[in-house]
This record gives C-alpha cells, sequence and structure tokens, in this order.
C-alpha cells in the first residue's frame, strides 16, 4: 500500500519543480529580451549612417583633402567652414556615442559590424591625425575616446573573422587531401 505521506508530498514536488521550470523560462526570456532590444537599438543608432542624407555626407567628408593639419584648420575650422564642421562632428559624435555604448554593452557590435564597418572605419581612418592634434590644442586628452574605443572593438571582431575564415580554408584543404588520399587508396584509383 502506497504511504499517505508520500502521496501528500508528491504534489509539493510537482509545484517546486513547476516553479523551477518558470524561473529557467523567465530568465531564458529576459535574456531574449535584452538581445532584441540590443539588435533594436544598434540598428536605431545606425539609421543616420545608413540613410541617403548620412551617405551623402559621408562621401563629402571622404572627399575632404589637406596637405597638413595647418591647411586642415585653415580650410575647415568652424568660424570659416561651419557646414563642414557640423557634418564632421555629427559623425564624429555618432561614433563616440556609438563607442560609449559599445563599452558599456549596450549595442550589437557585430551588428554593427557588419553593416556599417566600412563608413566608421573610413571615417577613423581619414581623421585620426586630426582628432590626435585636436586632442592636444583644441580639446582635451580624452576627447572622442569612445570612438577609438569602438575602433578597437571593430578590429576586434575584424580579426575574430579573419581567424574563423583561416580556421575554415586550413579545414577545407585537410578536407580535400583525405578525400584525395581516400580516392586514391583504392587500387582501381590509383594513376
Amino acid at each position: 500500500m502506497v504511504d499517505l505521506v508520500l502521496l501528500q508530498s508528491v504534489p509539493n514536488v510537482i509545484m517546486a519543480m513547476s516553479l523551477c521550470i518558470a524561473v529557467m523560462f523567465y530568465a531564458l526570456n529576459l535574456r531574449e529580451v535584452a538581445r532584441d532590444r540590443r539588435v533594436a537599438l544598434t540598428y536605431t543608432l545606425m539609421q543616420p549612417l545608413m540613410s541617403e542624407e548620412g551617405n551623402k555626407r559621408f562621401i563629402e567628408l571622404m572627399n575632404m583633402e589637406w596637405k597638413d593639419i595647418d591647411d586642415f584648420n585653415s580650410r575647415y575650422n568652424p568660424r570659416s567652414n561651419p557646414e563642414n564642421y557640423s557634418k564632421r562632428m555629427f559623425f564624429w559624435s555618432l561614433c563616440d556615442s556609438l563607442g560609449y555604448l559599445c563599452r558599456k554593452n549596450m549595442i550589437d557590435v557585430n551588428l554593427l559590424f557588419s553593416v556599417s564597418n566600412l563608413v566608421i572605419q573610413s571615417i577613423w581612418v581619414k581623421f585620426r591625425p586630426v582628432i590626435h592634434d585636436y586632442r592636444k590644442t583644441e580639446y582635451n586628452e580624452n576627447a572622442l575616446n569612445n570612438f577609438e574605443f569602438l575602433i578597437d572593438a571593430l578590429n576586434k571582431v575584424q580579426a575574430r573573422i579573419d581567424v574563423a575564415k583561416v580556421d575554415r580554408e586550413k579545414e577545407q584543404e585537410e578536407h580535400e587531401s583525405m578525400r584525395y588520399l581516400a580516392y586514391n587508396w583504392w587500387p582501381q584509383n590509383a594513376r
């Protein structure tokens, strides 16, 4: 015969197991919602980079030419060329903000790399000497540090992709050599 204590403990065990399952589901759901929010925030912040207007601004900035920092300052300083200054500061500030959010792990850096790495890297490469000079003369030494952090994060993503690509190529070469050896192992296939 079944013990009465055992019968009374069965509902308690079922209730405890149900509670554990509910907590695990809630934790997984929270994690998924947080990931979705990061992706949504990343896309929202990237819209200015991906828009038609953003592309026009990007092209204008990439077409800028100067010989040295003094030439840059004479052509593009805020007093003589406020329109160019505002376009430049728009990109620099946006990239600095993205870098801050990347540092706080609030945006998806892999998604950012996939969609706008070329734009962000190009802006950095073109204006890095100017930004470093501005840190010495116009701004404080930590100005646009988050922009630089973003570049480092994007470079790390690129390095991971490069390593994965090399690993895939090696794996494919090994697979091909094994196929060749397996094919030529049989006497009728040997040449």
